[in-house]
């Protein structure tokens, strides 16, 4: 059944924000799996891509290793090891960090190798989510869409991961953009200004992933003299389609998979009112819909997207749904109510192999840059995905040799230019740390520092 919100209702529903949803990020069921990169050789099995389980160990969450009998349990700090001492102290490696995200911890991690215990500061750990941007507009609407989590990054050492302050970096497919940090904030911008405060969009939150960001974005706007400018519109969330539950009897057939409208995604709307500068998501298999309007989120058809025209609504404002504080409303008896039953979580990393989006010419373009899609991933010096694995233990190896002879004097190269010699992981590096200071492509020429 379907309801259109009262007039008279509207006053008052759309509600203040409080600073909650960096909190309740991954407080949802199925909420991410992390990846763990740089243990020592020795220790290489602990290296690898962790699901987060049902359990909980100390209010805090149990991990295993996708392939293999690993865990990463709380116990006095994060501990990882095999199941038999799960929810013990008795660990493999230990981190001493207490709070609930591991992902957030900046201390070194512990390991205990012939009788002795020994620092690994090469160890990141990362969720493994891509990131969305929106609300990005006018020339700056090239930057929307999904940016996808640089595995390959993550094998580099600590030394190198320094460029981008030990966080994360993510890349645009088939678009030379990426996001990054810098020593003052993240940054978008692109592939070739990596690791610079050279970018088109910039914050001054340096938090552990982007989507902590909680002050507003600056961007460059275009003109006879382009300038840096505020951006309340541009959002980064969590890259996720959804799951609805709880709904039941007549509004049982609002449940199930909701995938990311694509084309939604590359079109200019979110520079537009008609969805607040908010993704769309359509039901699997199915025309119901769920988009943002002036009364919050709502569930509905297609055909009224973009409305009040609803059977399910969130009058929270929330960047996206699964975030919302507030309960879900359904119709009943011609009447609102509320019903606490009803749970829009995301529903993990892109799990979904089709995608639903508009049929494209295959190419991206904006302001004059015309990107052909698809192409050789490792021309932009990407390892593949399917690589990194096989090369994490052959990696492992060569940069501990490469260290050594840095910490001996033996070394008669500077540590940059010594890495890059290491087979494999030169054409990681000189795509994550640029040889020549290339001229950026945007829009307008040339890039932009962002302001101190």
């Amino acid at each position: 059944m379907l309801m259109e919100e009262d007039n008279d209702l509207k006053s008052g529903l759309i509600a203040n924000r409080e600073d909650e949803d960096r909190e309740i990020v991954f407080e949802m069921e199925k909420a991410h799996s992390i990846v763990i990169s740089g243990f020592c050789p020795q220790k290489g099995d602990l290296n690898g891509e962790y699901d987060q389980m049902r359990d909980w160990i100390g209010n805090r969450p149990v991990y295993q290793k996708v392939t293999g009998d690993m865990f990463i349990w709380f116990k006095n700090g994060w501990c990882v090891g095999p199941k038999e001492h799960l929810g013990s102290t008795i660990a493999m490696a230990h981190n001493e960090y207490t709070g609930r995200k591991l992902w957030l911890s900046e201390s070194e991690w512990k390991l205990k190798i012939g009788g002795s215990v020994q620092g690994e500061p090469n160890v990141k750990v990362a969720p493994k989510l891509d990131v969305l941007v929106i609300g990005a507009n006018g020339h700056n609407a090239i930057l929307n869409g999904r940016y996808e989590l640089r595995q390959d990054l993550l094998l580099l050492p600590a030394f190198a991961r320094s460029k981008y302050m030990n966080r994360p970096v993510y890349k645009k497919p088939n678009s030379p953009h990426c996001i990054w940090c810098c020593d003052l904030g993240w940054c978008i911008g692109l592939e070739t200004d990596l690791g610079s405060k050279k970018c088109y969009a910039a914050s001054d939150e340096m938090g552990m992933v982007p989507w902590l960001v909680d002050t507003t974005w600056k961007v460059v706007r275009a003109g006879t003299q382009p300038f840096w400018a505020e951006d309340p519109g541009i959002k980064l969330v969590p890259y996720s389609d959804i799951k609805v539950t709880g709904c039941s009897g007549p509004q049982s057939g609002w449940n199930g998979e909701y995938i990311l409208r694509q084309d939604v995604l590359k079109l200019p709307y979110f520079s537009k009112t008609k969805y607040h500068n908010r993704p769309v998501y359509q039901k699997k298999g199915g025309t119901q819909c769920m988009w943002f309007c002036e009364l919050g989120w709502c569930i509905g058809r297609e055909k009224d997207k973009g409305t009040t025209k609803c059977g399910v609504y969130n009058q929270d404002d929330s960047t996206v749904p699964w975030l919302a504080n507030s309960p879900w409303k359904v119709v009943d008896g011609g009447k609102w109510v509320k019903d606490p039953h009803i749970a829009v979580v995301p529903d993990g990393r892109d799990k979904n192999a089709e995608r639903i989006e508009a049929k494209g010419n295959g190419q991206e373009t904006g302001g004059g840059l015309t990107l052909e899609r698809g192409g050789d991933s490792e021309k932009n010096g990407k390892v593949p995905e399917a690589m990194v694995d096989e090369l994490s233990e052959v990696l492992m190896k060569e940069i501990a040799a490469a260290e050594k002879k840095l910490s001996d004097g033996t070394a008669d190269l500077d540590p940059m230019s010594l890495l890059r010699s290491i087979p494999f992981v030169g054409r990681i590096v000189n795509c994550a740390v640029p040889e020549s200071n290339k001229p950026s492509i945007h829009t307008f020429e040339p890039g932009w520092f962002r302001p101190e």
